[in-house]
């Protein structure tokens, strides 16, 4: 169901959206709980009772495909080139921009081209009123459209599965994100442990190892590994619908308590850009 169009483009600068919260979910490397933990997190955000905005920036569209969407009235990638769009409804309080589909790889290359290449999203963000968070799901590279993303988040969420490659890729894209300037850096938001098995030697392991490493970045949340939340795209549903009382339920909510926290936090006065 279409409710809305994202009309034009006007410039603006982080943060100028007052009181909307722009989350980048991000981590150079696929397979590690990027659209899942975008899902979710949206979802459990919305059943608050809070406005999300969902933008899919993966050009393969696997939001849509999550809820077995045929988009309708273009997506990111018409956005990026300052069409109108549709905002597609997907559950109370929770509104979607998809991303286009392979179109974005195109958009991206001519956008990779001009000047500003970087903050084309950003001025595009000021037309969004009403919302209370916008989540973005990126695509697993630092890119120009990853970039573009970045610059018009004020924060950025981590998901990192519980394995070796994963925990130094995370590393690493921490690193990245700190060599950008300052004034165009999100804040990094936390570091999310997803598909966890307590009972695994290894996922223990690296979990201690995180911990160590990422302190205070490390969220209390831990998304522990779930068959529902792996079972729910296949009925087009979040973890929420599909399975109320499991634990992926449950670790979801979490989540969502902890990033409306650290969100307050970091915008307390004092509070230190990660």
């Amino acid at each position: 169901m279409i409710i809305g169009t994202l009309p034009g483009t006007r410039t603006i600068t982080k943060g100028v959206i007052e009181n909307v919260e722009s989350i980048a979910v991000f981590i150079a490397k696929g397979g590690t709980g990027k659209t899942t933990t975008a899902v979710n997190l949206s979802a459990a955000l919305a059943l608050q009772g809070k406005r999300v905005l969902l933008i899919d920036g993966d050009p393969q569209g696997t939001i849509a495909t999550y809820f077995n969407l045929q988009p309708v009235g273009g997506g990111l990638a018409e956005l990026l080139m300052g069409e109108e769009v549709a905002l597609q409804r997907l559950r109370d309080n929770l509104v979607l921009i998809s991303s286009g589909g392979y179109d974005l790889w195109e958009i991206s290359s001519l956008i990779d081209q001009r000047v500003d290449r970087y903050h084309v999203l950003g001025r595009i963000l000021s037309r969004l009123s009403r919302l209370d968070y916008i989540i973005f799901d990126c695509p697993p590279a630092l890119n120009v459209l990853t970039y573009n993303i970045l610059y018009a988040s004020d924060h950025v969420l981590l998901p990192f599965s519980t394995d070796y490659l994963t925990a130094i890729t995370a590393v690493k894209t921490i690193n990245a994100l700190r060599e950008l300037p300052p004034e165009h850096a999100p804040h990094i938001l936390g570091v999310v442990p997803n598909f966890y098995d307590r009972f695994d030697k290894a996922h223990r392991a690296i979990l201690r190892l995180a911990r160590g490493h990422f302190g205070e970045l490390l969220t209390e949340t831990i998304i522990r590994y779930s068959r529902k939340i792996s079972e729910a795209p296949n009925h087009a549903q979040t973890v929420f619908e599909y399975s109320p009382a499991s634990r992926g339920s449950s670790d979801f909510a979490s989540l969502a308590d902890e990033v409306v926290q650290r969100c307050l936090t970091s915008r307390s006065p004092g509070a230190v850009k990660s």
